[in-house]
Formats: structure tokens, sequence, C-alpha cells
């Protein structure tokens, strides 16, 4: 706010903020209770990010503050140097490399669980074809049956038929024919002596209720659309997802004097998941040794490694 007023008084820029390198840290009880990140500055937030994501101290000083890029290299170094050493980034970059190593292992298992969850469930929870007797299998004489509410239904258009036949004078129709009679239903299986199917029946498409799809079936569920010929389920692509994991934990950089079997049981995906987690754990302990690294570097005022 101060320089804010003065600039406004004054109608000149001031000059960047110099970075508190030589200003001393927070004493601990001042700083006690208040997250590391309301320590920093703006600029030494960004400073601090770029060293968490692996950059060294000079690429991350010269970035952070621009105006530095004019400066001689080893003026940059020790500006960069001494603010890495400041006790408030050193958590901060600590800090960030600890959430992003969690977050990336948290990452890694859901990724997993998704795909295996994929994997493991039955199509048949969402859709499924079945095959049911046809209209003529177990009709009175092979002949074509009616459901029962059909039958009733073909009976009364008979009965007015015959009414308005005789109202008017003309021939009426014969007595009702029930064919094969009623008691058909999609329940019935089909008749191997049925002579209009030979007993291979109807097949047809069953769309299962979405509201009570399995975890392993929601995984697989894409979605639907609605087309000319009825409703289309859209399912997950298995194949990708047994890719991907196969991928992750380097199945295809087997060496090629062995044989490798595609067919993988439930039993081989769960000691997949079970290597890919243990992956991520020791990535995240890199990235803690990283950033115990740094605060060495720091702490015994060099500068790492690449940087010149």
């Amino acid at each position: 706010m101060k320089n804010t007023a003065r600039k406004a008084a004054t109608g000149v820029a001031l000059p960047e903020r110099e970075p508190p390198g030589s200003q001393p840290a927070p004493p601990a009880g001042e700083r006690a209770g208040v997250p590391t990140e309301e320590l920093l500055r703006p600029r030494e937030e960004a400073f601090a990010t770029l060293l968490a994501k692996g950059r060294n101290q000079t690429e991350a000083y010269l970035e952070a503050f621009p105006r530095s890029r004019t400066w001689q290299r080893k003026t940059v170094w020790s500006r960069a140097h001494r603010l890495a050493s400041e006790a408030h980034v050193r958590e901060r970059v600590l800090h960030l490399m600890a959430v992003a190593a969690k977050a990336n292992e948290v990452d890694v298992a859901l990724v997993l669980r998704e795909y295996l969850a994929r994997l493991r469930a039955d199509p048949r929870e969402l859709t499924e074809v079945r095959v049911s007797a046809c209209r003529y299998c177990w009709g009175a004489g092979h002949r074509r049956q009616f459901t029962d509410g059909e039958l009733e239904d073909a009976r009364a258009r008979h009965a007015e038929l015959r009414t308005a036949c005789i109202a008017a004078s003309k021939d009426a129709p014969g007595p009702f024919d029930e064919r094969g009679g009623g008691g058909y239903s999609r329940s019935l299986t089909p008749n191997a002596d049925c002579p209009s199917c030979g007993g291979d029946g109807e097949a047809r498409v069953r769309l299962r209720d979405s509201s009570t799809y399995s975890v392993g079936a929601l995984a697989l569920f894409d979605g639907v659309k609605e087309t000319k010929d009825g409703i289309e389920v859209k399912l997950a692509d298995r194949d990708h997802a047994l890719m991907q994991v196969a991928r992750h934990v380097g199945f295809f950089e087997a060496d090629n004097s062995r044989d490798v079997h595609l067919a993988v049981d439930l039993a081989e995906l769960d000691a997949i998941y079970d290597d890919a987690m243990r992956r991520s754990r020791e990535a995240g302990e890199r990235a803690r040794a990283r950033g115990q690294t740094i605060a060495a570097e720091a702490a015994g005022g060099r500068e790492p490694a690449g940087d010149l």
C-alpha cells in the first residue's frame, strides 16, 4: 500500500522489490501455526515452485525474477543461492515436492483401479442376448401362439366384427380361430421339435436398468445413443485398458527370448496393481530425496550441478 501511494504521489514507478535474501527469515515463534506459503511473496512462491519441479536455482531465479536476466551470471547465482537457503523457502520446496509425490501416487492408484474395474466387469450386467421360444414352438399343433392378452383382444375384435356384419345383414365370419391358443411368453425356452425355428428360437437384445449397475459395470458403461433402430449402449474399450496397464508395468519391455502370453487372469492383474503402487511409492521417495538434495546444496553454499 505504501509503494502504491508513493507511486501515485510522485508519478514515478518504483524499482522491483529486492529479493529478501539479505533479510533474515521470520523467527520460528512468529511462524508458528502459519502455513508456509503465506510467508512467501509471489515471486518467492514462483521460485520455490520451480525448484520443486526440478529446476536448478539459477534457472528458477531467472524465471521468477525476470529483471535478473540482465545481471551477471555470478550475481544471479549468488542471489538464487541466498534465497534458496532461507528456511521458509526450503520448507516450501520440500512441502511442494511432498504434495506432488502424494498426488502422483493417488493419481496412479485411481487410474489403475479404474482400468482394473473395467477389465473385471461383466458386460452382461449392461446388455445381453436372450433366446426365447418363437411363436410356433409351443402353440397347439405348432400353430402361431398368442399371449393371453393378445388372445383376449383378438376374440373381442372378432365378436365386434360379427355383430357389425349381422346388423348390416352381411355374411358374418365363422367361429373365432384361436390358432395356437394363448400362453405365449418370452420366458419360454425354444422347443427342439419346433418345425418353424428348428429349436433355435428367437434372439433379442436385453438392456439392463442402469440404476442397478455395479461399480465394475459403471466403469465399463460409456453412455447410450438413440438411433433409428433403438437404443445403443456404448461400452468402454477393455482392450485399451489392458494395454495401458501392461505398458505401465513394462509388460512389453520383456526380453524377446521370453515367451510372452497375452492372457492375463485376475490374480495377475492384482499383482500388476501391487507392482504399480510399489513403483509409485519409489517415485515419491526419489522426489523426497531430490528435495533433501536441494536443501543440502543450499546449506553447503554451492551451485547445483549443470547450472553453469
